[in-house]
């Protein structure tokens, strides 16, 4: 038995050197490659305002957000759901100081962090951004153009803005196609030319 996470968070903003804060987590299991139907949603009070471009998409106010703990009360519970399972994210890949990172990953690394729990290992995580870049190119890369390839519904995502959980969910629902396409190019390759051993 394979067990995956498929995990989104929403943040405060992308700078997490300047003090942006996560402010949700949404998780789905997946079993052997299917959803087993168990999901996990933490909301968290950031102690910060987002910036007016995270809010427009996560739309979660502050005064909403003042109502839910602190990371840290929840930390110990999203550890416990991920385990040392895989951990399935989509997700644009920065480069610094000659290191690559996610933002997903970082954000959740430092809120670990900073509740003195062990982060889950660099090797846990797998960005399936890159293989939809590999198989559609960047723009076709984002989730919902692959969503809309995928003939996979997003009206609930476009009609109430961006949730960890719901987004989560619609990536498992694309991941098992989307492994599969990428799984098949990597494993395709042209027929070599046949060569004729030279005289002597």
């Amino acid at each position: 038995m394979t067990r995956l996470v498929v995990l989104d968070i929403e943040s405060t903003g992308l700078d997490l050197a300047g003090g942006d804060r996560l402010i949700s987590v949404g998780m789905v299991e997946m079993i052997d490659g299917v959803a087993s139907g168990k999901t996990f949603e933490a909301i968290v009070n950031p102690e910060r305002d987002s910036h007016p471009a995270a809010l427009a998409v996560h739309r979660m106010t502050p005064e909403f957000l003042a109502a839910f703990p602190v990371f840290a009360e929840r930390a110990q519970e999203i550890r416990n759901f991920i385990g040392d399972s895989r951990i399935i994210i989509t997700c644009r890949t920065t480069e610094k100081n000659g290191t690559s990172f996610t933002l997903d990953e970082a954000m959740l690394t430092a809120e670990f962090e900073r509740a003195g729990i062990t982060s889950p290992l660099p090797s846990q995580w797998i960005n399936v951004r890159r293989w939809a870049e590999a198989l559609y190119g960047q723009d076709g890369a984002r989730l919902d153009a692959v969503l809309d390839r995928y003939s996979i519904s997003r009206t609930t995502r476009d009609e109430l803005g961006h949730g960890a959980l719901l987004d989560a969910q619609l990536l498992a629902q694309a991941y098992p196609r989307l492994r599969a396409e990428y799984a098949q190019m990597i494993t395709a390759s042209p027929p070599r030319p046949q060569t004729t051993a030279p005289k002597r």
